[in-house]
């Protein structure tokens, strides 16, 4: 192969692993964003929970 072969190959797999990267971040915010949300979900139905018991 040629050098500018090589030099091309090397900046495709440059290009491929920063693509890999940023498809983990993205993916690790929906997981946080999805942690959150379930966390909210709890802590809501633990205060409906206290609500409806208080006022039985």
């Amino acid at each position: 192969m040629g050098e500018r072969s090589l030099a091309i190959e090397r900046k495709l797999e440059v290009i491929g692993d920063v693509a890999d990267v940023l498809l983990n971040v993205v993916i690790e915010k929906r997981s946080y964003r999805l942690e959150i949300a379930v966390i909210l979900l709890i802590a809501f139905e633990i205060v409906v929970s206290l609500a409806s018991w208080g006022s039985a």
